[in-house]
């Protein structure tokens, strides 16, 4: 039995931590940032390939601390392994805790029934394993007890944070973005939940001449698409360095559009408000939630009421000004340190519940 004083050992899945570019990979570096100067936690990082021990100076670079260990599997000595990548991957410890993003594959499941399997299968094993999980919101929650079964008592939301280097002081925009006004997209635009194909049409009834604003798109797909400007992933957090690109990128748009058939959480929507912008997402899934009455709240179905917002921000400069202060406002309900000090708990938690 762990003593009340001692560290509790945690074995994270640390496979993606320095490669992922996509929310969820910025969401474990943001704790594990937090967590490697936690006197409370002894993290052990596991890399199941050889000489995995050889990686620790690259994931130090990208957490900015050398404090934890590398391993090639999970330590017989250990209190609880953390799953951050919708499912649990690892073998050995007794307890688990297992961050699940979202449901999308069984919210739009694929029509290839060996495919629809597969991309279903990590979640379904995970949630049957899992001492306790971890998700972004209460919609995700709703999703995870209606269609996996989960029971609610075993379900923890930790909203997620806005990173310190994004605020509302005005950087000049980069120079892949012209002096043309610009509505700013994240995300894979080939990704049918992403609803980019519905933004498009919206973007090209408002402007059919193409003299209204531009559409930049920050993906590592070029949509290739007339009046959108396509701006590439970059690594800065992977490189453990301030967001300062992205940053640019949200000051200098118009507004951030997230018209998103189903998000787990949305980090767009808030890190645009933090950084002063104003948000146009969709009424669907988490996104109200996360906006809350901060953001104009569309159809994500209906191409002409989107058309309508774009153009109403575009031209607007007092609602831009509202949506601007509401934004700010909104955003401050998100930090990361509240969702590192929440999902702590929960490992203490699992790691109590193991014990025989």
């Amino acid at each position: 039995m762990r003593a009340s004083c001692t560290p509790l050992r945690v074995a994270v899945d640390a496979r993606n931590v320095a490669g992922d570019r996509r929310g969820l990979g910025r969401y474990v570096r943001a704790l594990l940032r937090r967590f490697v100067s936690c006197d409370e936690l002894q993290l052990t990082l596991v890399l199941e390939r050889r000489l995995a021990r050889f990686q620790k100076n690259a994931l130090a670079k990208v957490l900015g601390s050398s404090r934890f260990s590398v391993a090639r599997h999970v330590p017989l000595e250990c209190d609880v392994v953390w799953h951050p990548w919708n499912g649990i991957f690892l073998h050995g410890g007794s307890a688990h805790v297992c961050t699940i993003a979202d449901v999308a594959p069984f919210r739009f499941p694929a029509d290839n029934a060996i495919r629809r399997t597969h991309e279903q299968a990590p979640f379904t094993a995970a949630t049957a394993r899992a001492t306790r999980i971890l998700t972004f919101s209460h919609a995700s929650k709703s999703d995870l007890t209606s269609l996996l079964n989960v029971p609610l008592e075993l379900i923890e939301v930790t909203y997620l944070g806005v990173d310190d280097s994004l605020g509302s002081r005005a950087l000049p925009p980069p120079k892949e973005v012209d002096d043309r006004p610009y509505f700013f997209f994240i995300g894979d635009p080939a990704e049918p939940r992403k609803n980019f194909e519905l933004l498009y049409r919206a973007f090209r009834r408002a402007w059919p001449s193409g003299d209204g604003p531009k559409l930049a798109v920050l993906s590592e797909h070029d949509p290739d698409l007339p009046g959108v400007v396509h701006l590439k992933s970059d690594s800065e957090d992977l490189q453990g360095k301030e967001n300062a690109r992205l940053r640019a990128l949200y000051n200098a748009a118009l507004a951030t559009v997230v018209p998103s058939l189903y998000e787990g959480f949305g980090m767009p929507v808030i890190e645009s408000m933090a950084c002063g912008t104003p948000v146009i997402a969709a009424r669907a899934s988490s996104l109200p939630e996360i906006a809350g009455q901060a953001a104009l709240l569309e159809d994500p179905h209906d191409k002409v009421a989107w058309s309508r917002a774009l153009q109403r921000v575009a031209t607007d400069a007092a609602l831009r000004k509202t949506l601007r202060e509401l934004g700010l406002q909104n955003s401050r309900r998100f930090r990361w340190e509240s969702c590192a000090t929440q999902t702590q708990a929960v490992f203490a938690e699992a790691a109590a519940v193991s014990i025989p």
